[in-house]
């Protein structure tokens, strides 16, 4: 774009600019935006060059205001009348600068302020770079009034109102006076013989010149703007005679000292002159007034005076070219006086001057012949002046449009040499966005204006080229196009030349001739169907060669002609034809081609026309030729040109501008001939080949013409117009419907494709090292190239639109035509050969780099291009990576290149530059996408360069560090009303902040500098000066939100962007990086801004009451709100509850005493008094009730509101963060969350309303477009776990979890119930799962509440009725949920939460009536469902297994602990299902262990539980059938049992968990033996007779015996080994050192580990629990009741399994020894209890209650030692046939131990303990055991 464009693309009408400005008509100026652009005229002059939104028209009218007095002195306002060398710098400055001290020191000022690094310059280098400063200051002070007088007048320009205050107090007479003046003396300098030494170098030479320039410039400006009024003709003669003095510019002293560019901008002076010196005469003369078309009583003429004297200094023109422009127009001006007088009579004052016009003229225009003055206008067309980029280009062609109108009403065409010439010059004046449309509207209807074009229609066809140029250069926009389509429907005459023997004479008149016979038109080369019927009259104009030039009176059409020709042209075969014999001048191709580019020109300004053409062409036909479509015409020509002409290069691009405008109306022809031409590259659809592996397939016509025409000319028109082509082709991408036409899809995927890969592949990876005639085409190529990609990233939008950096990229996953393009592109940057293709985007963002601000930056196009090409570039790189994070998570290559520092990365540098686009002033994209990529960047850098913990290691060392973070801040600082570009550096700071790179800088802590060596590890760099940190992007924050009310109005995204910086900060620092927050957190002033924010309203209403201005969030009327604010609002308020949370966080991890605080002693201890404020009023009663209730109102609205989706989007994120606050203020409150300061409890208000909105929200259904029931479901879990670890559960809250069940089971059915019956489209578990996990919490917390809600009779019934329901919907749910054949993960997490819950309901407290809850599972056949899940889950391998097994197996078990529900199981078929599944074969075989892998040994372990359960709960009547199953059950696995209770060491805990359960199976079994008469008992009674007794003895040696379990138990699971590794400390490790004095605690033990650590206690407490359970089996077969009564009926019948010795071995049955050992090592552990009691150290065990659970055992086991002992011994005494003497001793030994526990246990019931009634109980066994020994046996004698 140019600078005069991106001028006129701002406007006041749209009020945009880049997509970025704001609604800038408050009369408010911020002080900021007047000191950025006050301070220097470098600032206003880039300001008014783009239109720039940050400072706007209010501003700009004080800025223009503040410099009025300086512009309207132009170039006198740097004084040089008081120069002043004092000594120090400002002295120096002024003298060398030969300025006034004062405005020495406004321009040094200025120029500090533009210089940030100016400080660092020594005072030469400061006075080298001040000059050059002063030097752009001059230019820039004339360039900022080209501005101001280029727009006034122009109501449209974004500062017209600037413009037209500073015109209207100008004083226009002297100021151009003074700008004459100016100019003279410039010039002067440039004719002195002598000058000062120090303005003999080049730059002060080619200062002047541009200064020239520059003025020039203006004053062409200036009488632009003329109006008739105003008197200004005493400047061309002013002006005219320095003309002549200096050559027009060229004869200057000053160019003895200018080098070659020196010499080009001379040229420009020259120029500017001439075009000047064209201007003053047309306005002071008033030409337009006197030409002979103006009807003659509007004629004025100057006076004989002016014209006397300008014709004087004329005639003293000497023969230099650049006389000949204005002599030729002075003489049309005499010309049209001449004929103006000839008509109404010469005045008087004329009478002298009369007799000599007409030597006068002739010899003006002869004189202006000789000196060719058409070359010298034609070289004033081709240069500097008439650049596109000029500012005032087309008022240059205006200018020459009324100069040519001039001379056409003054000559004759004929009289006019060199018409080829004039022909070429004319179409300059109309090209490139000429006045085509003025040239019909004013000049067309006059003949003499239209003479050029009388003659070329006149020599029209046989002189092809005249009217074909005209016509294209005139077609310049959609009026001019269509006026030529009129002309070129009808001509009425033809001229063509002829032989005699074509012709027959009119005798009388030898030039009046007829067609003697029909004569084709071009016939010999061409054309067949044209033809001059026989006997059509013409007229013989011109011999030539011996045949005649004809005008033939003949109407035909000129579309007709060109048709046929380029149908015809192609059928050429076998005939040179370069040139036509029968012609003078044109080659044929010359004639195709410019029926080509004609065609391009007007159906580029006027596509519609296509349809014009054709509808006129159908008249035209009256032939039975059939005639191809226009696409397939011209292609046929291009092919023709390709095989037969050796230069095509202009030819071929013609014809592709044609197919380019051609497509939208020939899609399907144009895309059949590009596939089957082998114009481009015939690639496959399977774009995955790796294309590095045949360069061959890019062989195509285009390449062959690229390679050995364009690259070998520098010249790349056809490689440009592809470009253009493929654009077309993807802005029309939605036109290929496949539904309409598949062929055309087909060849449009092809087409893309072979696009696309051609450009990529041959275009964009080598364009770059080609070799260039214009440098431009280089710039355009890679614009071209970056397009394309950049519309396939962007999904290929329609429309011709330039791709912007905020376009949005559609998602077109599923686009079969679009992604596969998308996919190519990434896979060919990102993958495959990636560096190769990527190398030029880094080739593009490097080389922009070296453009800065100059003052040649505005005045070449390649620089507005550049800026182009490079925003494009970064655009393209960041939807690279984009596309990239969709695609995959991992880190691409193209990242780790791009931050990778070491030495080795020859792209190193690239961050650099890319970082320090962030200052780029000359594109705002630019650099938008800088921040934006960098964010994308730094957003993976701490996953692809995980070693970097600062932004120092990305960007080289500590100075480079800083510069650029100086970069980011200075920039956001210095931009206003820019938001986009503020909140992208926001954003790069908020990311920066949250991967934790670069906190160190932004904290303001010192930086560890570091370097990168090859291998990427840091090394210290030396040390040099200290860079400082310009400002610290914290504060700079903080003080944004000081002002936030502002910024808020102004820029809302920019606070919001702030407040996510902070939000962000407070969330992601770490412990190291505490103190970065440390003085912030303590700031009062922030919080209290954070609170101010918090209560802002979001609209304009006043009406909202007072109690609900926190948060506000009142509606107001959709019409008057701001939408995006109130979006902005609710997220900033967002953002800061997340905060909130962040800091009670962090300051919970920093405070040392961390037990449970009231509410009032922790909002005491908080840091300051501001968060203290807030907090306590967001966590009020009130306040929670509010934001509870309005934070869950989302708007519904209909959709068709535009803003409505983004609004109600928003409403969900600040529901979301307060319920993110919320969690985490009941998390770290704790008790203190639920009470609040007043002594209330809130859990009823919270739980109860937060469960009453889900419902309604619920309810509300599913044909919403916004919904936050999964928020609230989640929000209420949250709280139910944190209400129920609390302490206080009282009645009330009790009553609270039963009300919650009920609600939560209506909520619950209305979302499962459409599950059930409709797609699971619109409700997922991501609902309903939190509702169950919350009735589970509920049900889990209620279990033992019973006595509770007996007291509220009403609760209880409703509760139990709810939980009934519930139990009926569950289990159809569960019933659903199965029946799925697409059983995914998170359907078996479903299932497993559906079954916990299912546990809890057949409970009794939920089901008091087992009967109704049997009936429920029966009918849903629920047990049968059960069965069959577990009879799969058993089917499948362990990987394979759904994770609702386990769960299965415990419902299972659940049930099996009901009387009804085991014997339902059984009928039901468990047994079988237990018997018959996958490892019953391996059980058989005993071959089941434990594996941590497939855990199958645990599944075996739930079996036995469930077995175990059914044996114990059945009822009676049905006992003896379950016994039988459970003894075949025992039976058939019998080996796995044996094998299990053999214990082979070593083991492991899993093995006695098997253990464990077989025991307790064997325990119950036991109960029922004695009691059943049972003909299979005996199968059982083996494992009773040795096998049990074996294991008791083995079991206890590892229980008394630590040292030796410590080597045989193996750590198997992680947590086990890391027990194993966690010695004994505090009171616990004390007791056992007085205790157990042996056992070693420490890890340094022979066997490699201590013997006592956490992992062998828990062992010992499962050894407890085992031989609780096998003593129990045994005192339930030894009766001991019967003994301790005495009612043994035969005493020798009785069975003793103990025997009374003192023996103990592991491998031989338990003795009376084996129990005494349980006894000793048993009163061992109470012993610790006993020692830990009498140190005080009860608090200084960590682990406590799992020692108060193995004391509990170990009192039970010694009881029951105790009890089987002595009821054991007791039988053999009274036995028989037994030796009575051999129990005597161990009878005392029991009796002694009786004592010594008793003692014991007194001593501990004195302590106080807990367990007491446990102690009591144990102490009256251990008394009666006494009472019984001293009574029945008499041993006390």
């Amino acid at each position: 774009m140019s600078f005069r464009s991106s001028l006129n693309n701002f406007s006041r009408k749209n009020g945009e600019g880049s997509g970025a400005t704001e609604d800038l008509s408050d009369p408010f100026v911020n002080p900021a935006v007047l000191n950025r652009y006050k301070r220097s005229f470098r600032a206003l002059r880039f300001a008014l060059e783009k239109a720039d939104v940050r400072c706007p028209p209010n501003a700009m009218k004080e800025i223009i205001n503040f410099h009025s007095p300086s512009l309207k002195v132009c170039l006198d306002c740097f004084d040089n009348t008081n120069i002043k060398n004092d000594g120090t710098l400002q002295g120096l400055a002024s003298e060398a600068l030969q300025l006034n001290i004062r405005a020495t020191h406004y321009l040094m000022k200025s120029f500090e302020s533009e210089y940030d690094n100016y400080h660092r310059l020594d005072n030469g280098e400061y006075l080298s770079k001040l000059l050059e400063f002063y030097y752009e200051e001059r230019l820039n002070v004339i360039k900022i009034l080209s501005i101001l007088f280029y727009y006034y007048g122009d109501t449209n320009w974004y500062y017209y109102d600037s413009a037209e205050d500073f015109m209207e107090n100008l004083d226009l007479e002297e100021f151009m006076d003074r700008v004459f003046d100016q100019f003279q003396e410039l010039a002067d300098i440039g004719v002195q013989a002598f000058i000062p030494e120090n303005m003999k170098e080049f730059g002060f030479s080619c200062q002047y010149i541009k200064e020239q320039i520059e003025i020039l410039e203006l004053l062409c400006l200036i009488y632009k703007r003329q109006i008739p009024r105003q008197s200004t003709n005493k400047y061309l003669i002013r002006f005219l005679t320095h003309c002549m003095e200096t050559k027009f510019g060229y004869n200057q002293f000053l160019t003895l000292h200018i080098h070659s560019n020196g010499h080009d901008m001379l040229t420009q002076v020259n120029h500017f002159t001439q075009i000047l010196m064209v201007i003053m005469a047309l306005v002071e003369f008033n030409f337009t007034e006197i030409f002979p078309s103006v009807h003659t009583k509007n004629k004025r003429a100057a006076s004989s005076n002016d014209v006397r004297r300008v014709t004087e200094r004329v005639l003293n023109m000497d023969n230099d070219p650049s006389n000949g422009i204005f002599l030729w127009l002075w003489a049309s001006y005499l010309t049209h006086i001449q004929h103006f007088y000839d008509e109404t009579n010469w005045p008087n004052e004329y009478e002298d001057l009369e007799s000599y016009f007409n030597s006068m003229i002739s010899a003006n225009a002869a004189k202006a012949y000789g000196l060719n003055v058409l070359d010298s206008i034609y070289n004033i067309f081709k240069g500097p002046c008439f650049r596109p980029e000029e500012l005032n280009v087309k008022g240059y062609k205006k200018i020459f449009k009324t100069y040519f109108i001039s001379i056409f009403e003054a000559f004759k065409i004929q009289e006019i040499p060199k018409h080829q010439l004039l022909v070429e010059c004319f179409a300059q004046v109309f090209v490139e966005g000429g006045p085509c449309s003025e040239f019909f509207k004013e000049d067309s209807l006059y003949e003499k204006r239209t003479s050029l074009f009388n003659w070329a229609i006149s020599k029209f066809p046989q002189n092809f080229h005249p009217l074909m140029r005209l016509y294209t250069a005139l077609s310049g926009d959609r009026d001019s196009a269509e006026e030529i389509f009129v002309l070129l429907e009808n001509f009425c005459q033809c001229c063509f030349v002829v032989r005699d023997d074509q012709i027959k004479f009119v005798i009388n008149n030898e030039n009046r001739v007829y067609a003697k016979q029909p004569i084709k038109l071009f016939e010999n080369i061409y054309q067949d169907v044209f033809t001059i019927p026989e006997n059509t009259p013409g007229y013989v104009i011109e011999q030539l060669n011996g045949n005649k030039l004809v005008q033939w009176n003949i109407k035909y059409s000129g579309w007709q002609l060109f048709l046929e020709m380029l149908e015809s042209f192609p059928l050429i075969q076998g005939r040179p034809f370069d040139y036509d014999p029968t012609l003078t001048d044109d080659p044929t191709t010359s004639r195709i081609k410019e029926i080509l580019q004609l065609l391009y020109a007007l159906l580029s300004n006027s596509p519609d026309l296509i349809e014009k053409i054709f509808n006129h062409l159908e008249t035209c036909y009256q032939d039975n030729k059939p005639h191809n479509d226009l696409a397939f015409t011209i292609f046929a020509v291009i092919e023709y040109v390709m095989n037969n002409v050796p230069d095509v290069l202009d030819f071929v691009t013609a014809g592709l501008q044609c197919i380019k405008v051609l497509l939208p109306y020939f899609k399907s022809r144009i895309s059949s001939y590009l596939i089957q031409s082998g114009f481009l590259p015939n690639l496959t659809l399977n774009i995955s080949n790796d294309w590095m592996d045949d360069n061959t397939q890019f062989i195509c016509k285009l390449h062959h013409l690229l390679l050995h025409q364009e690259c070998v000319g520098g010249r790349y028109p056809i490689t440009i117009a592809v470009l253009d082509l493929a654009i077309e082709f993807f802005n029309h991408v939605d036109d290929f419907d496949s539904e309409k036409n598949q062929e055309l899809w087909n060849d449009s995927k092809s087409i893309l494709l072979s696009f696309t890969s051609y450009i990529l592949n041959v275009i964009f990876v080598s364009y770059d090292r080609w070799r260039y005639k214009n440098e431009l085409e280089r710039i355009q190529i890679g614009i071209k190239c970056l397009t394309v990609f950049n519309k396939i990233l962007l999904g290929c939008p329609p429309g011709s639109k330039l791709p912007n950096y905020y376009d949005i990229t559609k998602d077109i996953s599923k686009d079969s035509l679009r992604n596969p393009l998308q996919e190519y592109l990434w896979d060919h940057f990102m993958m495959n050969e990636g560096l190769y293709h990527v190398l030029p985007l880094f080739y593009i963002i490097k080389r922009n780099k070296k453009f800065s601000i100059n003052v040649e930056r505005t005045t070449d196009s390649r620089f507005e291009q550049s800026d182009t090409l490079l925003e494009l570039a970064l655009a393209f790189l960041l939807r690279l990576f984009k596309f990239h994070k969709i695609k995959t998570l991992e880190i691409s290559w193209l990242e780790l290149t791009m931050l990778d520092r070491t030495n080795v990365n020859f792209n190193k540098g690239l961050i650099n530059i890319i970082s320090s686009y962030v200052s780029y002033p000359h594109r705002l994209g630019v650099s938008i996408l800088s921040c934006e990529l960098m964010t994308l960047l730094f957003s993976c850098a701490d996953r692809s360069i995980p070693f970097q913990s600062s932004l120092s290691g990305l960007f080289g060392n500590e100075a480079e560090t800083i510069i650029i973070y100086n970069k980011f801040i200075e920039r956001f600082t210095s931009e206003i009303n820019v938001k986009d570009l503020r909140v992208a550096i926001l954003d790069f700071f908020t990311v920066s902040t949250k991967v934790h790179v670069g906190l160190s800088i932004f904290g303001g802590v010192d930086l560890i500098s570091m370097q990168l060596d090859r291998k990427g590890k840091g090394k210290e760099s030396d040390k040099k000066k200290k860079i400082r940190i310009s400002v610290n992007i914290i504060d700079v924050i903080i003080g944004l939100l000081k002002d936030w009310k502002k910024v808020y109005d102004t820029e809302p995204k920019v606070l919001l962007a702030a407040v996510r910086f902070l939000s962000t900060l407070w969330e992601n620092v770490r412990k190291g990086e505490f103190i970065i927050l440390k003085k912030i957190r303590e700031n009062n002033e922030l919080w209290n801004n954070i609170s101010d924010i918090l209560h802002m309203r979001l609209n304009d209403d006043d009406n909202v009451p007072q109690e609900v201005e926190l948060i506000g969030l009142s509606q107001g009327s959709r019409s008057t709100v701001n939408v995006e604010k109130i979006r902005c609002g609710r997220n900033i308020k967002g953002f800061l509850f997340r905060l909130l949370g962040r800091e009670l966080c962090l300051f919970t991890n920093q405070v040392r005493d961390k037990k449970n605080k009231s509410r009032i002693e922790f909002l005491k201890s908080l840091p300051a008094e501001g968060i203290r404020e807030i907090l306590k009023e967001v966590l009020e009663e009130d306040m929670l009730e509010f934001c509870l209730d309005r934070f869950t109102q989302i708007d519904q609205q209909p959709c068709e509101e535009s803003h409505y989706l983004p609004k109600t989007n928003t409403q969900v994120v600040l529901f979301k963060s307060w319920k993110y606050f919320i969690e985490i203020a009941s998390y770290i409150l704790s008790d203190g969350f639920w009470i609040t300061e007043q002594k209330k409890d809130i859990s009823r208000l919270l739980l109860g309303m937060t469960a009453e909105r889900l419902v309604e929200e619920i309810h509300r259904g599913y044909n919403v477009e916004i919904t936050i029931r999964d928020d609230l479901a989640d929000l209420l879990l949250h709280l139910m776990e944190q209400l129920i670890i609390s302490k206080d559960q009282s009645q009330g809250r009790i009553i609270l979890y039963a009300e919650l069940v009920t609600l939560l089971y209506n909520a619950l059915t209305s979302v499962i119930n459409p599950i059930q019956n409709v797609d699971e489209g619109h409700f997922t578990s991501t609902t309903y799962r939190p509702i169950l996990q919350s009735l589970i919490l509920c049900l889990r917390v209620l279990h033992d509440s019973n006595v509770i809600l007996k007291s509220k009779e009403k609760v209880l019934t409703q509760f139990q009725k709810s939980c009934q329901s519930l139990l009926s919907e569950l289990c159809e749910f569960l019933v659903a949920m199965t029946k799925k054949d697409d059983i995914d993960e998170n359907r078996e997490e479903d299932i497993l939460i559906i079954l916990t819950l299912l546990e809890y309901l057949i409970q009794p407290l939920c089901s008091p009536y087992p009967s109704i809850c049997l009936g429920i599972l029966m009918e849903k056949k629920m047990i049968n469902l059960l069965l069959n899940m577990f009879v799969y889950s058993m089917s499948v391998p362990w990987k394979n297994r759904p994770k609702f097994s386990d769960g299965v197996i415990y419902f299972l078990l659940t049930l099996a602990n009901l009387p009804i529900g085991a014997m339902q199981l059984f009928r039901d078929g468990v047994m079988a299902a237990f018997c018959n599944n996958r490892l019953s074969s391996e059980l058989q075989e005993g071959k089941v262990e434990p594996n941590l892998e497939e855990n199958w040994h645990k599944i075996w372990c739930l079996m036995l539980a469930v077995i175990t359960a059914m044996l114990r709960t059945v009822e009676r009547k049905d006992l003896s059938i379950i016994l039988r199953s459970v003894v075949g059950f025992i039976g058939l696995y019998r080996k796995q049992i044996q094998q299990a209770m053999e214990c082979k060491l070593p083991t492991n805990m899993f093995k006695l968990e098997e253990i464990q359960y077989i025991t307790i199976l064997f325990y119950h079994l036991s109960i029922h033996l004695n009691s059943q008469e049972l003909d299979f008992a005996n199968e059982c009674l083996i494992y009773y007779d040795d096998t049990l007794l074996i294991l008791l003895a083995k079991l206890t040696y590892l229980f008394t015996h630590p040292k030796y379990s410590s080597r045989v138990m193996i750590p198997l699971t992680p947590e086990e080994i890391k027990q194993s590794t966690t010695l004994l400390s505090g009171g616990i490790k004390l007791a056992f050192e007085n205790v157990l004095p042996d056992i070693d605690l420490s890890s340094s033990s022979d066997s490699g580990g201590s013997e006592m650590n956490i992992f062998l206690q828990r062992v010992q407490q499962k050894l407890l629990s085992i031989n609780r359970n096998i003593l129990a089996t045994y005192i339930n077969l030894t009766e001991s009741h019967n003994v301790f009564h005495m009612s043994i009926p035969s005493w020798s019948d009785q069975l003793v399994y103990f025997e009374p010795l003192m023996k103990v071995s592991d491998k031989d049955p338990a003795t009376i020894a084996t129990l005494f050992e349980l006894i000793d090592h048993g009163m061992t552990l109470i012993q610790l209890w006993e020692y830990i009691l009498d140190t005080n150290n009860i608090n200084n065990i960590n682990d406590l209650e799992f020692w108060q659970i193995t004391w509990k055992s170990s009192i039970i086991i010694i009881e029951m030692s105790f009890v089987l002992a002595t009821s054991q011994l007791t039988t053999y005494f009274f036995s028989e046939d037994r030796n009575k003497e051999d129990v005597e001793d161990l009878f005392t030994e029991i009796f002694e131990r009786l004592l010594k526990v008793t003692r014991v246990v007194k001593k501990l019931l004195d302590m106080g303990v807990i367990y007491k009634s446990e102690l009591k109980s144990f102490e009256v066994v251990l008394r009666n055991l006494q009472n019984f020994l001293t009574k029945t046996i008499g041993i006390m004698n």
